[in-house]
């Protein structure tokens, strides 16, 4: 039997400070369902920039990214709806440009 999880973090504020959103436990492999990542953001400018990396470290390197420089409108959120896999003791690894962007994973472990 698996165990469902959602992961929830505030953005960095800078595109090269990367937090950790989620780790996957020793001897464990984790299915993420979705990601949805809210911009609460009213400001001046359209849209906040964001980095989605899946990484064994806490830098990512170039072939770890699941989206870079994505743009996410103020007032709005983004999907990704696509089934993604974690194995043991990676992380989702994230990152925005603003504080005004909200990381949200829902994911079930086996």
């Amino acid at each position: 039997m698996g165990t469902y999880r959602n992961a929830k973090l505030e953005g960095t504020g800078s595109l090269t400070n990367y937090q950790i959103l989620y780790t996957c436990p020793a001897g464990t492999s984790a299915m993420i369902g979705s990601m949805m990542i809210a911009n609460r953001g009213d400001s001046t400018t359209p849209a906040d920039i964001i980095r989605i990396a899946f990484s064994s470290g806490v830098s990512p390197n170039n072939e770890n990214f699941v989206a870079y420089d994505v743009k996410v409108p103020n007032l709005d959120t983004m999907t990704i709806s696509a089934p993604m896999s974690l194995n043991a003791n990676e992380n989702i690894l994230v990152s925005s440009n603003s504080t005004d962007v909200s990381f949200h994973a829902n994911v079930f472990e086996v």
